[in-house]
């Protein structure tokens, strides 16, 4: 399978998944209020309207929303371009840009359609009590902010590509294990 249509393929898949869980966590948890206990303690799924970027960032800024629009084009026409440089044989960075392209897709998506992102899923549990009064106290809670489908997929991309780096990238240029034995004359 070429690179474009493997990006194409991994892109809408992600995106399907991630348009399709928030739109039934929308429709089975009251927004705000309400939660489904998925590990008691631990992990749970809410749904809370984010008008800002990663952490409610720029979510009282005027302007924000036309802010995102431009960064999500940006970012589509990156990742495009990248893809382009790529060689079909480079499937695990194909699979790391179509899974980010998932991401400014499914919260583009959202920003379009209702000038915010839904987030549902929030880990709160599974820290010491000394590390929970620490946050408490720093941050006025210990619960990781609410997430959803698209921003793992950032995370999951951006991991592909560090894998991919570590593991797999190979230097094109070999180099002479034995230095020449007369030096080099500037």
């Amino acid at each position: 399978m070429g690179r474009y249509r493997l990006f194409t393929l991994v892109a809408l898949g992600f995106t399907a998944l991630d348009q399709a869980t928030k739109a039934w966590a929308r429709a089975a948890v009251e927004r705000d209020v309400g939660h489904i206990d998925v590990i008691p303690g631990i992990l749970s799924i809410v749904h809370w309207e984010n008008t800002g970027m990663a952490f409610s960032l720029l979510a009282e800024h005027d302007g924000a929303m036309t802010l995102f629009y431009v960064a999500t084009v940006v970012i589509i026409g990156v990742l495009i371009n990248m893809l382009r440089q790529l060689r079909d044989e480079d499937r695990l960075q194909v699979w790391a840009l179509g899974i980010l392209m998932a991401t400014a897709v499914g919260n583009g998506i959202d920003r379009v359609v209702k000038q915010s992102v839904t987030d549902f899923i929030l880990v709160t549990g599974g820290r010491p009590p000394a590390l929970r009064a620490w946050l408490v106290e720093r941050f006025g809670t210990y619960a990781w902010p609410a997430f959803n489908i698209a921003d793992a997929c950032l995370v999951i991309g951006i991991g592909l590509f560090f894998v991919d780096w570590l593991f797999f990238q190979r230097e094109d240029k070999a180099i002479d294990p034995d230095p020449p034995e007369e030096p080099l004359e500037g």
